[in-house]
């Protein structure tokens, strides 16, 4: 049975922030989650984003995310990505 992964993106004094689960599956191929898992947490450490911890969850500067050029190619879905913004 598959999971179910949203894509969730977060507002946090007026500025939109998305976590690592959410860069995950928009980044990797259906059903392959596991095997980019590690590659994209590592590419993500090296980067300097914004940060912040919310629910002990990581959260990304979604603005940092689209300006990184290298972390677009890597996109696999970003139209689900493009979809939740939409919907914000």
């Amino acid at each position: 049975m598959p999971k179910t992964v949203n894509v969730i993106v977060y507002t946090y004094q007026q500025e939109k922030f998305i976590d690592f689960n959410t860069i995950l599956f928009v980044c990797s191929h259906k059903d392959q989650e596991q095997s980019m898992h590690s590659k994209i947490w590592r590419y993500l450490r090296k980067q300097k984003y914004t940060v912040i911890i919310y629910n002990n969850r990581m959260l990304y500067s979604l603005s940092q995310v689209l300006g990184d050029s290298k972390l677009m190619t890597m996109m696999a879905r970003p139209e689900l990505l493009l979809a939740a913004m939409e919907h914000e």
